[in-house]
């Protein structure tokens, strides 16, 4: 899985004392990647399109949408698999609520197709959205990096940590999803989006 920096992860579990291979660490995982909707929203106004909602100069149905979402991130979907046909217990955070507010339809649907995918395989949600956004639904300015537009503090990773030790504490764990064989090493291969026909115009 070289995409996600594979060598760079295995230096960082053999300096904590960690097996090298993730599959074979015997602890809860908490993870957030693929849910960078911010990358994803702004491709897709790049692009031109449009869902409902939303303006642009190509409408795609919901369910182009969200079959564009699975593909254009089904890499990260099959980290997901892998662990949880693995027996894993795995918990999954959807990214800080960071947008213009022209995107946030196609943000939050991008994020609801993510949750409910990975919820299905099994893995627990931390979502910590009521305590960090405001009435907008926006990321509120203390949990906001100041380095960037995209990225939250150490206070949002507070907010994060206090709620998954909480679920942990309440031993609210995802359910086992059973397997015919576990995979050795999963293999995390970047996938280009899928490509969307032209249909019509949507203002």
């Amino acid at each position: 899985m070289p995409e996600v920096g594979a060598p760079r992860l295995a230096k960082r579990l053999a300096e904590g004392g960690l097996a090298d291979n993730l599959l074979d660490l015997d602890m809860p995982i908490l993870s957030t990647i693929g849910f960078n909707a911010g990358s994803f929203a702004a491709q897709f106004v790049l692009e031109g399109l449009a869902i409902a909602g939303t303006v642009g100069e190509r409408f795609i149905s919901t369910a182009c949408f969200e079959a564009l979402v699975e593909d254009s991130r089904c890499g990260a979907l099959e980290f997901y698999r892998a662990f949880r046909q693995a027996g894993k217990t795995v918990y999954a955070v959807p990214g800080p609520q960071r947008f213009d507010a022209d995107r946030k339809t196609v943000f939050n649907a991008f994020d609801a197709i993510m949750t409910r995918r990975v919820s299905e395989m099994g893995v627990g949600i931390v979502d910590v959205r009521a305590e960090t956004t405001g009435s907008d639904g926006i990321l509120l300015p203390q949990f906001a990096s100041a380095g960037d537009l995209v990225h939250a503090n150490e206070a949002f990773g507070g907010v994060v940590f206090k709620t998954f030790f909480e679920m942990l504490s309440r031993d609210e764990h995802p359910p086992h999803v059973p397997s015919a064989a576990r995979p050795a090493r999963p293999s995390l291969q970047a996938h280009r989006p899928a490509r969307v026909p032209a249909s019509r115009p949507h203002r």
